[in-house]
């Protein structure tokens, strides 16, 4: 009996300024066995449907950068917040994308952290 295929989604919405350059419907440079839509209103979903859990995490999180990289290589720094979805039955992920010279997506939490200095207090959103 072969495993179970997983199928992870991956979603987050498009700052204005991305909005303005990336084309509504399906990107089409998406590799096999992944899907990335556009949404009019700028939210973006990215699926993958594989035999490993692992693979379609990694491929769902490369096929964003790429389409983030491709969309505008020159835009100004900007934050995104991102969820994935596991297929395996674990919770949901919350991640940073950070755009500039480069696409970095990161894991984070969404619990703030309070740090304290020797005279300074942070509230840190990305802690985890």
């Amino acid at each position: 009996m072969p495993a179970p295929r997983a199928y992870v989604t991956f979603e987050f919405r498009l700052p204005a300024v991305l909005l303005l350059r990336a084309q509504p419907g399906p990107w089409p440079r998406a590799p096999r066995g992944a899907r990335l839509d556009v949404a009019r209103d700028g939210n973006v979903v990215v699926t993958s449907l594989d035999h490993s859990e692992t693979y379609a995490r990694n491929q769902v999180l490369k096929v964003a950068s790429a389409f983030l990289r491709e969309t505008d290589d020159r835009i100004a720094a900007h934050l995104i917040i991102a969820t994935l979805y596991p297929s395996n039955g674990d919770r949901p992920q919350r991640h940073c994308i950070a755009l500039g010279a480069r696409v970095s997506i990161t894991p984070t939490s969404t619990q703030a952290a309070l740090l304290e200095g020797d005279d300074t207090c942070v509230l840190n959103l990305a802690a985890g």
